[in-house]
């Protein structure tokens, strides 16, 4: 699997990732169906971000958040 190779890469490099590989399982178990992988909100291109994770990255800085809580994918006004 292509994706897990670039992550295992960068993982063993030492670089730090914002991403986190249970998210997928928690956003799906929050029921966030469409949630089906890491793409949901990076870029093909690691740790690169699309739209719906540069949508989380400003709610955490609007919410001033130690970090991401998933349940705001309620409020993303373009449902993934």
């Amino acid at each position: 699997m292509r994706s897990f190779g670039t992550l295992a890469a960068i993982l063993l490099a030492g670089t730090t990732l914002m991403a986190k590989v249970p998210w997928v399982k928690e956003a799906q178990d929050l029921g966030f169906k469409d949630i089906k992988s890491c793409q949901d909100c990076h870029t093909p291109k690691l740790p690169g971000l699309n739209e719906l994770g540069n949508w989380l990255m400003d709610e955490k800085a609007k919410r001033k958040a130690e970090k991401i809580d998933l349940m705001w994918l309620a409020d993303y006004p373009k449902k993934p």
